[in-house]
C-alpha cells in the first residue's frame, strides 16, 4: 500500500507520463491531513495508453478538516485513458471533513 500524510496538498500516489504497462493491484492507497487538495491517486498525460487500476481493497482521500478543502479518490487528466475495475472502495472524503 501507498499512504501520505500532507499539510497543504496531498498526493498519496501520482502517474505521469507514458504509463504502458502501468498496473495498480491489491493496494491500499490513501492520503490524509491536506487543508486545500487531497487525491489518493493521481494519473496525468499518460501519453494515450491505459494503466490498469484494479483489484485494489482502498483507493481514498481524507481532507484536513478544513470546511473548504477538496477529497478526490481518482483523478485522471490529459491524454490517459486509465482502466478502472473491481476495486473495493474509491472514495474522497473519508469523514466528511471537506467539499468533495
Amino acid at each position: 500500500g501507498a499512504c501520505a500524510n500532507a499539510t497543504h496538498t496531498g498526493v498519496a500516489l501520482q502517474i505521469e507520463g507514458d504509463a504502458s504497462g502501468t498496473v495498480v493491484s491489491r493496494s491500499n492507497v490513501g492520503v490524509w491531513g491536506p487543508g486545500t487538495l487531497a487525491v489518493g491517486l493521481a494519473m496525468e498525460d499518460c501519453a494515450a495508453s491505459q494503466p490498469w487500476i484494479g483489484n485494489n481493497d482502498q483507493i481514498w482521500a481524507e481532507g484536513g478538516g478544513t470546511s473548504h478543502g477538496v477529497s478526490i479518490g481518482v483523478s485522471s487528466r490529459g491524454d490517459c485513458a486509465p482502466v478502472i475495475e473491481g476495486n473495493q472502495l474509491i472514495v474522497g472524503g473519508l469523514e466528511d471533513t471537506s467539499d468533495n
